[in-house]
């Protein structure tokens, strides 16, 4: 049987979460094999407008997964419509910032665009980011539910279920989330299905005289 080829995955961020994303891979690969190949690409290194953006539209290009975290306004955010315009493969927006980069999202039959656009006359803009900065997550899918047709359920749950997995952002949670996309869109459909979030405690004041 031909061997399968390694799912690429890159990841657009500001975000230093190398030494988990690391782990997650490493973790990945010694149960799995070398299903992936995980890329990280820094806004910060594009902030110069000076810096042509050929290759990264290259390594856009090139990649199976497209994984976006971007946090405040960077040059590459602004460019990201043009970017990822006119390309297939799947795109998860974790962490958008505004509603046009959150329509970028693309995974199975979702659409961002479907759910993200602007509000029309009296409508009530929705505010996705209310409900991932407070970890409501089974509100934000019973919330989207209501908005999209009955096809797109299950890859909208998918979405929500990533960034559940991102928000807790270690090493663990990481890992569930890329065998999520892995199995679900890198068509790496032998490996198991993931575990759920496990949430990690919040910080807390240590006091070993009172343990």
């Amino acid at each position: 049987m031909e061997r399968q080829k390694p799912t690429r995955v890159l990841a657009l961020t500001n975000m230093d979460n190398t030494l988990a994303l690391k782990e997650a891979v490493d973790d990945l690969k010694g149960e799995y094999g070398e299903i992936v190949e995980l890329k990280k690409v820094y806004f910060l290194d594009w902030e110069n407008p000076h810096i042509p953006l050929a290759s990264l539209e290259t390594e856009v290009a090139g990649a199976d997964i497209v994984l976006v975290d971007v946090r405040g306004d960077v040059r590459v955010a602004r460019e990201m419509v043009g970017l990822l315009r006119g390309k297939e493969q799947t795109v998860v927006v974790l962490i958008g910032g505004n509603r046009e980069l959150f329509a970028l999202t693309r995974m199975g039959k979702f659409r961002g665009e479907k759910l993200f656009r602007p509000a029309r006359g009296k409508e009530k803009e929705f505010d996705v980011n209310a409900y991932l900065r407070t970890k409501k997550f089974s509100a934000l899918t019973k919330k989207l539910g209501a908005f999209l047709p009955f096809g797109m359920l299950g890859d909208m749950r998918n979405w929500v279920l990533a960034q559940e997995y991102y928000a807790e952002g270690d090493s663990k949670n990481l890992k569930n989330m890329l065998q999520l996309l892995l199995r679900e869109y890198g068509g790496h459909n032998r490996i198991k299905p993931p575990q759920p979030p496990q949430r990690q405690p919040d910080f807390g004041l240590y006091l070993p005289a009172l343990v």
